[in-house]
């Protein structure tokens, strides 16, 4: 990393002098952080422009709660993680000294497209359901609209294929999703959660209301403030829209 490290410190360096850059130790990051912040703030990363162009985008969003990234890709998009921030559990280096050669900080997944990935990406899937519940992929139309509605929350609109528009509402601890069509009628839609043997794994039950998981000797709930979940075959985990097409994703596990 030498030949980086070093242009990265000449480029800071040239930066300050700019004034475009202020340089802190970090312990000085930590004193101004606590300084203008309770707790931790929510913040998002929108790239909407593929530097490679693959036609990617992406979202993240992150908050006190929880993590979660949008991502659009081979003309579809999907949820590919979500994971929920607990402080109440400790890590294992908090009260005893690290005497290996490699460490893990986890936190809790509801979905890790990352290392639940297999013969089957894993990921939330939105799929439209027909009057016999087959699914089908809702089609993304057109670019997404990412915007900041407050300081606390992020608005993601994505138009569909044949009308429609599908809507994220990013909150500090839940997301409000909603599908509607070209009039503005309530879509028959569901998320289908497909995360193979780790989805398999983490998942103790599922209930219309919720699903339980376990992870790391952690137990945590994924609570729907609208919509339902139910196990749908094939180790798929889906989440129904209710009348009004809305999901809603409460992730404040810490109540």
């Amino acid at each position: 990393m030498k030949q980086g490290l070093t242009l990265q410190v000449a480029l800071l360096s040239k930066q300050t002098e700019a004034g475009e850059i202020q340089v802190m130790t970090l312990a000085q990051a930590g004193q101004w952080f606590r300084q203008h912040y309770q707790v931790t703030p929510p913040t998002s990363v929108v790239c909407l422009d593929d530097w490679k162009q693959e036609g990617r985008k992406t979202v993240w969003y992150d908050s006190r709660c929880y993590r979660l990234n949008l991502l659009w890709e081979n003309g579809s998009f999907h949820i590919r993680d979500v994971h929920c921030f607990n402080e109440n559990v400790a890590a294992v280096t908090h009260d005893a000294a690290m005497n290996t050669t490699a460490l893990a900080y986890e936190t809790m997944p509801m979905m890790d497209g990352a290392l639940w990935s297999g013969t089957q990406k894993a990921g939330m899937w939105p799929v439209l359901l027909s009057t016999n519940t087959e699914a089908s992929p809702l089609a993304p139309d057109g670019p997404p609209v990412v915007k900041e509605l407050n300081r606390t929350d992020l608005s993601i609109r994505q138009p569909l294929l044949g009308g429609g528009i599908f809507s994220m509402i990013c909150t500090e601890s839940k997301v409000i999703c909603s599908a509607m069509d070209e009039r503005g009628k309530a879509l028959n839609w569901a998320w289908d959660l497909v995360g193979g043997a780790g989805q398999k794994s983490a998942v103790q039950a599922v209930t219309a209301n919720d699903i339980s998981y376990q992870f790391a000797g952690t137990n945590y709930k994924l609570k729907l403030s609208a919509g339902s979940c139910e196990q749908a075959g094939d180790g798929i985990i889906r989440l129904h829209s209710d009348k009004k097409g809305k999901i809603g994703l409460d992730l404040n596990v810490t109540k």
